[in-house]
């Protein structure tokens, strides 16, 4: 059965990935920075290691150019990544370390399948001129595939009010670290669910976290106007 080696922080998109790869066959293991995964690849070889950038601790180009130079920890495996932060100039550097797929945040399901099994995804944009929000979503990002985005929407659903927690005590604590990363992470979710004006907030959440130095007054405005609907989704 083949491996996958997903490096990814953010809970909700680590479900997600395993939702796919369940329904492919596929053995997924997941962790959550740069040094755990330099410990599982000296351990077992992957056919496939699907990369964050934005990780906690070391960024994930860090590992990315660790594998590139040393080709025994590689063991031959194909290198993806998984990110928000896609810039041209950052794909320029990503293709040169010989990255085979590069997926924005968020990805849909057809995306997704064709960087798991290696294959290209030549499927058009789907045009929804009057589906539902969630009918929208489901074509849009997880490829008509209804039970998937259900169960992932449901985990989601589940993971919110710890998410708000999180995000509240940041705001109070003044972490704009904790705020920004919250923020991104939700800021993807949201955007995958159907959301893209919540996630307008939270991708401004994200941007005044990392202002120097951040106006927590001006955050917690935002925070106290997208709370209530990411609390109300259902």
């Amino acid at each position: 059965m083949t491996a996958v080696l997903l490096v990814e922080d953010d809970a909700s998109l680590q479900r997600f990935v395993q939702l796919v790869c369940e329904d492919l066959a596929l053995t997924l293991v997941c962790v959550d920075h740069v040094d755990a995964a330099l410990q599982r690849l000296r351990a077992q070889s992957f056919e496939l290691i699907l990369s964050d950038l934005m990780l906690p601790q070391r960024h994930g180009l860090e590992l990315l150019e660790l594998l590139m130079q040393d080709p025994s920890l590689r063991a031959g495996a194909r290198l993806a990544v998984f990110s928000a932060g896609l810039t041209p100039q950052v794909r320029s550097r990503l293709e040169a370390l010989g990255i085979t797929h590069l997926l924005s945040k968020p990805c849909g399901v057809k995306e997704l399948q064709a960087c798991l099994l290696g294959t290209t995804d030549t499927s058009t944009e789907p045009t929804v001129a009057e589906a539902s929000t969630h009918q929208f979503a489901i074509d849009q990002h997880f490829g008509g595939n209804r039970s998937l985005y259900e169960r992932f929407r449901a985990s989601c659903v589940r993971q919110f009010p710890l998410d708000a927690q999180a995000l509240r005590e940041a705001l109070a604590q003044c972490q704009a670290t904790e705020l920004r990363q919250r923020a991104h992470s939700l800021k993807s979710v949201v955007n995958s669910l159907g959301h893209p004006e919540l996630g307008a907030y939270f991708r401004a959440l994200e941007d005044g976290a990392c202002a120097m130095p951040p106006d927590w007054q001006g955050l917690a405005r935002i925070w106290a106007e997208a709370e209530p609907a990411l609390l109300a989704l259902r």
